[in-house]
């Protein structure tokens, strides 16, 4: 909370002082973008990201920052433009491809949606939030194997973290179907909460959490509806 806003504002004032100096090189006006952003100016971290752009048009990390700052910004049209030229010049940027295909699925448009998810994953092929998402897209286009098969997918790249945790499934759960979306349960055992979180925290290694989705960890649950 406090910690991470200081440190976004001591960010704010180094990018501040290099300016005055006249030092601002593409990464110093990029760091200056992601420490507007961090502190809710949208507008400012904008306008950095394209002035480090203009002095250096292929900084793919800032390319990649300036999609994220356009969607929260409000602007998913400019987003996936913005995404789709960078994965046209670099197609194995995965966390572009992950960055569009979410995109795509929040907007319905689930065949150009598994195709991105299909492009993040044949250069990523361990990353479990992809290999989720795309089982989502595919349980909701009505597809059960190939939900399944999304699902298997991701209890393998568990079973990779060489833990000791035992896995249940993936299998349908017994409310099968909400929303038209077809519904996978894999139970992750381990000894302790510890264990669980080191799991999933090495599974999940190569992205974060996407908004509105959420691991719980329940013990000893008795029913997985």
């Amino acid at each position: 909370g406090h910690a991470g806003l200081g440190r976004h504002q001591l960010a704010l004032r180094c990018f501040e002082a290099a300016q005055a100096a006249g030092f601002l090189t593409p990464f110093v006006l990029f760091n200056g973008g992601n420490a507007c952003r961090a502190l809710g100016n949208i507008t400012d971290g904008l306008r950095l990201y394209r002035e480090a752009l203009e002095v250096h048009p292929s900084f793919s990390e800032c390319r990649h920052n300036l999609a994220l700052a356009l969607l929260e910004a409000g602007q998913p049209q400019e987003a996936e433009r913005e995404l789709r030229l960078l994965l046209r010049d670099q197609p194995g940027y995965a966390q572009a491809a992950f960055c569009l295909a979410n995109l795509l699925r929040d907007q319905k448009r689930n065949p150009e949606a598994i195709e991105a998810f299909r492009l993040c994953l044949e250069h990523a092929p361990s990353y479990p939030d992809a290999w989720n998402n795309l089982g989502l897209v595919q349980a909701s286009s009505g597809d059960l194997d190939a939900a399944m098969a999304m699902a298997n997918a991701a209890a393998q790249a568990l079973s990779n973290t060489n833990e000791e945790i035992e896995l249940l499934g993936p299998a349908p759960c017994p409310m099968a179907r909400i929303d038209d979306r077809h519904r996978i349960g894999l139970e992750v055992l381990g000894e302790t909460p510890g264990t669980l979180g080191r799991a999933l925290a090495k599974a999940r290694v190569a992205g974060g959490l996407k908004p509105g989705e959420k691991v719980v960890i329940d013990v000893d649950p008795t029913t997985l509806l």
